[in-house]
């Protein structure tokens, strides 16, 4: 077994240098034989996690911040319809919705600013944001990662030769 670089799949020195990527690895990031680093993906999250605080959500991985951008802006949606239906509601002369209206505001406020601190994380890494987060789409991001998870790098420096 070779220690290898995660980043190039470079053969190590003794000191963990790699001469192609021109730096030292941390030995916990070492990889063996040409494998990449495994990533662990969470492949659900919850509401509370468009909760958490900023710096907070910058230490969630691009997918995660995927799946919740696609919750928040469902939750958006949802906000600005009570929104709308409670506005309607009052002015049809029914003073009483107007707290209902003004909490929905208040969350669709709330919702908008999740949006686009979530948006914007993901725009510094990915530098685009999808316009729609279907779940199709998110199952292919998913695949692609575990099939990334499992392919060495690996450079072949001769060509295969074929067998008749």
């Amino acid at each position: 077994m070779k220690d290898t670089c995660p980043y190039c799949g470079s053969r190590l020195d003794q000191n963990f240098y790699c001469e192609f990527c021109v730096m030292t690895i941390p030995k916990e990031k070492v990889q063996t034989d040409h494998q990449r680093e495994k990533v662990l993906v969470r492949d659900f999250v919850f509401r509370e996690d468009a909760e958490k605080t900023t710096p907070e959500l910058k230490n969630m991985t691009s997918f995660e911040l995927m799946m919740l951008l696609k919750l928040i802006r469902k939750e958006r949606a949802t906000a600005y319809k009570l929104m709308t239906h409670f506005y309607r509601a009052r002015k049809t002369g029914n003073p009483e919705y107007q707290d209902q209206e003004e909490d929905q505001g208040t969350d669709y406020q709330y919702w908008t600013k999740k949006m686009f601190v979530v948006e914007n994380l993901l725009r510094e890494r990915m530098v685009y944001i999808p316009q729609r987060l279907t779940d199709s789409y998110l199952e292919k991001m998913r695949d692609h990662i575990e099939t990334m998870q499992h392919k060495p790098m690996y450079v072949r420096t001769r060509r295969k030769e074929k067998t008749k």
